[in-house]
């Protein structure tokens, strides 16, 4: 079975998107999907930052894009509620990357629904704590694992395996030497599926962090 790396941070609304197109995929080939976090915004502070000083300078109209992310997000039957700022995530990498790392309930979902379907601050440890637990961790072991940074090294490597193979953007989708950025349609993750020589699935199982 091959892997299909997903570069993606929990305060893209893109990455959102591209996570609901994983798990088809997975259902189709013989992918094992992995989370591979990558640092968007490394400079947001923990109390967040207004979206209109973040693109401060560039032609970006929020509403317009609030508005196709929307109606792709509903397309995938994913909630979304539109909000005016973003913030810090190493924290929630962190955790997010503890809890793979013994095993327990995946945290993933549970940070993008925060940030997008709530318009949750996943830079303050009381509301990943609080994730944690509706994941199904105990809040005692979620907090200790903040408190001692249990996942960082986890974090630093998957930082450092996306300038190694020069990841610049996410979401990004990468299986062997083959590669693909942004919310690409289910189409063209299979075509990036054959292209590696993926093998399409004949007993329905799934590999989905």
């Amino acid at each position: 079975m091959q892997e299909l790396l997903v570069f993606t941070d929990y305060i893209c609304p893109w990455c959102y998107l591209g996570r609901a197109r994983v798990r088809p995929l997975t259902e189709r080939f013989a992918l094992r999907a992995r989370h591979v976090h990558f640092p968007l915004h490394p400079g947001v502070p923990a109390e967040g930052i207004a979206l209109s000083a973040l693109f401060a300078g560039r032609p970006i109209d929020l509403q317009s894009s609030w508005q196709r992310l929307g109606a792709a997000l509903g397309a995938e039957g994913l909630p979304f509620a539109p909000h005016d700022r973003t913030y810090r995530t190493r924290e929630a990498q962190e955790l997010a990357a503890w809890a793979d790392g013994v095993g327990g309930p995946s945290l993933h979902d549970h940070l993008f629904h925060a940030v997008f379907a709530e318009g949750q601050n996943i830079g303050d440890p009381d509301v990943l704590v609080e994730i944690a637990a509706r994941a199904g961790h105990s809040r005692a072991a979620a907090t200790a694992a903040l408190e001692s940074k249990a996942g960082a090294a986890q974090v630093e490597a998957d930082h450092a395996l996306a300038r190694q193979i020069g990841v610049r953007s996410v979401p990004t989708f990468v299986i062997g030497r083959h590669g693909v950025a942004g919310a690409q349609p289910l189409e063209v993750l299979e075509s990036l599926a054959r292209q590696a020589g993926v093998a399409a699935r004949d007993d329905g199982a799934t590999t989905h962090p």
